[in-house]
């Protein structure tokens, strides 16, 4: 674990919400400041949250820099993906 205190401190906290593995959580939270850190515009998306846990991450790292105007949209299907149809196949 080569995580500063902080990382560890968010991922230790939304673990339990979570099926990421903490090395790609806290990848998520260095991707996270990256993007804060260099003004990078635009809002941040997650298709398939489960428990929410790794935007719980996202939000935790950008309130930690103090960012708080940057939309967060998670998207789920609470039952899993259905069968691919034939309207779903690239052409």
């Amino acid at each position: 674990e080569d995580y500063d205190d902080e990382a560890r401190d968010i991922i230790r906290a939304v673990k339990p919400y979570s099926m990421t593995s903490p090395e790609r959580l806290n990848a998520f939270i260095l991707a996270t400041r990256y993007i804060a850190r260099h003004n990078i515009p635009g809002d941040i998306v997650e298709c398939g949250v489960w428990r929410g846990g790794s935007m719980q991450a996202c939000a935790r790292t950008l309130l930690s820099v103090g960012e708080t105007e940057r939309e967060l949209y998670l998207f789920d299907t609470y039952e899993g993906m259905t069968e691919p149809t034939a309207e779903d196949l690239r052409r």
